[in-house]
């Protein structure tokens, strides 16, 4: 009851023309933009402002915390992936038969590929006549 109260009146408050006329205010909806923004730019230099005190003082951040779980999480899948691997290649050898030897060709001989001599040719320049005339 209270709730639906507050909210009716607040609608009626929002829609007058007064609050209308002064939210169409660009500085108004400036400062409105500020406050809003407010909370996250504090955030923001908050952050950094921690993360350069750690840094100085040697301590580890949370986005560096955040980073070494990765990796931990990566090298543990990459480490179960690889001790998977290693199972199933033990269990083959057992289950397939010995292979049998086979006989072995001689290596193929090298081709040997002949070099061509390259001859400059000589450019025959010929003297042209003067025109008679």
């Amino acid at each position: 009851m209270i709730l639906d109260r507050l909210k009716r009146a607040g609608m009626t408050v929002v829609m007058s023309p007064q609050t209308m006329k002064l939210l169409s205010n660009p500085n108004v909806q400036k400062a409105m933009m500020r406050a809003i923004n407010l909370r996250a730019d504090l955030r923001e230099t908050m952050q950094k402002n921690v993360s350069t005190w750690a840094r100085n003082m040697n301590l580890v951040t949370s986005d560096e915390v955040i980073s070494l779980k990765r990796t931990i999480r990566e090298l543990e899948s990459t480490l179960e992936r690889m001790r998977r691997e290693l199972e199933t290649a033990q269990a083959e050898p057992a289950a397939t038969p010995a292979p049998v030897a086979e006989a072995k060709a001689p290596p193929a001989k090298k081709k040997v590929i002949a070099k061509k001599k390259v001859v400059a040719k000589k450019k025959v320049v010929t003297k042209r006549k003067p025109p008679t005339a």
